[in-house]
């Protein structure tokens, strides 16, 4: 047997990038990710705008989230494959996922949040509501660099 390469995909640090300063790391960022988008279609994103108690915060309300019983879990339920509540499935057992539809809007995580605790989870809401606010900043960074590049 040969060996196999395995497939990398390509990193890009957006962690000093600012979109309103174009100098030479917005140059060099968006070259990055014009080539990973043309060559693989994707990238891994680093970014270290989350902090680390906000990090903390989240994993603690994640445990919480997976916690609950199956009963519950189940009832986050979403037109979208893969949204929702995935798991219990006999070839990978301990695989479970939970997707919030449309996580960028304060409402929608309300509603998930009201559904898998029906006399609410305030932390669980704010720290999701936090670190959606800062993926957004970071999608909000991709997509005016693929316009630049256009």
């Amino acid at each position: 047997m040969g060996s196999e390469d395995t497939l990398k995909l390509p990193v890009i640090d957006f962690t000093h990038l600012k979109p309103e300063v174009k100098n030479s790391n917005w140059e060099t960022v968006k070259s990055e990710v014009h080539k990973a988008l043309v060559e693989y279609g994707c990238f891994e994103a680093i970014f270290d705008r989350v902090p680390l108690d906000l990090r903390k915060a989240l994993f603690g309300s994640l445990q919480e989230l997976f916690d609950l019983p199956l009963q519950t879990k189940i009832l986050n339920v979403s037109k979208k494959p893969y949204h929702g509540y995935v798991g219990q499935y006999p070839m990978i057992p301990l695989f479970e996922s939970m997707g919030i539809d449309d996580a960028i809007v304060h409402e929608k995580v309300e509603s998930m949040t009201n559904i898998m605790w029906p006399n609410g989870n305030a932390s669980f809401r704010h720290d999701s509501n936090s670190l959606f606010l800062v993926r957004r900043s970071v999608a909000i960074l991709v997509i005016t660099i693929k316009f630049y590049c256009i």
